[in-house]
């Protein structure tokens, strides 16, 4: 797998792998005990809010802190070609979007349009979307591809990483913040033709996040489970690859948290430092 592909291009990757089927039910086993009454996708939709971020927020835990699941996704990465020892990855990210999800007021935001470095993270970032479940057409999200290489009026100087931290970013129960967290989002009419991303378990997406992309709403009666994995090759850090900055002015940086796969080094500050300035919106 050549990775500068999806960077420098802005190619959209559909990979099957044994390892993606093993994991999708190791996840699901995962699920099923934690919504216990019967099928996670439906279950989920029943439960009260409080109810439903708590058992996802154990279920995150649970991903994160399994082994299995860890020998799996770099299982996978290995046979994609890559070296681990190159790959600084954030944590992985359990995410559940429940049937109707765009009609609660207080979830809308997780559905703006968006690339993710006007989050802070960064320009040569790799993801890999994991469907738990099946995810059906135009259920699962959107991309934009007119807009790679094209700059969006956006609202990201606004977006502070620190402060997001502080307010407990995208899993923040806290509703004193909700007036006052930013989610970065176009302030332009954004229309052109969308690629639809849907799958079933045993695939893996891979993308740029420079693509301008977002969830879609969600009307197939059950929960969309996914895994979403982001990471850098150092390799690409030290020789500054990735798409240029169109419009991000976001400030901080993803990568003080992003730890080698192969032993849970950190990047030295001096290599995080080096990279953002050259990226910096000119």
């Amino acid at each position: 797998m050549d990775s500068d592909t999806f960077l420098f291009d802005g190619k959209i990757g559909r990979i099957q792998a044994d390892s993606l089927h093993t994991l999708s039910k190791e996840i699901q086993d995962i699920l099923s005990k934690i919504f216990f009454e019967g099928d996670p996708r439906i279950v989920a939709n029943h439960l009260e809010e409080e109810e439903f971020f708590n058992r996802m927020s154990f279920a995150r835990r649970e991903v994160q802190n399994s082994n299995r699941c860890r020998e799996l996704i770099l299982k996978t990465w290995t046979d994609m070609g890559y070296d681990l020892n190159d790959i600084y990855m954030d944590l992985p990210r359990l995410r559940c979007v429940p049937h109707h999800f765009h009609l609660n007021e207080r979830a809308m935001a997780i559905s703006f349009l968006h690339r993710d470095p006007w989050y802070a993270n960064p320009q040569s970032q790799i993801n890999h979307w994991i469907p738990i479940y099946e995810v059906e057409r135009k259920s699962g999200f959107a991309i934009y591809p007119a807009y790679f290489s094209k700059p969006v009026l956006n609202n990201s100087n606004l977006f502070d990483y620190s402060k997001w931290l502080e307010m407990g970013g995208f899993q923040s129960k806290e509703r004193s913040y909700d007036s006052i967290r930013i989610f970065p989002s176009p302030l332009e009419d954004i229309s052109s033709e969308v690629i639809d991303i849907f799958g079933n378990p045993g695939e893996l997406i891979a993308f740029s996040p420079q693509h301008l992309h977002g969830t879609s709403p969600n009307n197939t009666g059950k929960a969309r489970f996914s895994l979403e994995l982001r990471f850098v090759c150092l390799s690409h850090l030290e020789q500054k690859i990735g798409p240029e900055n169109k419009d991000n002015a976001s400030r901080g940086t993803t990568l003080i948290h992003m730890v080698r796969a192969t032993d849970g080094l950190t990047l030295s500050k001096k290599s995080i430092e080096d990279y953002v300035s050259f990226f910096a919106l000119s």
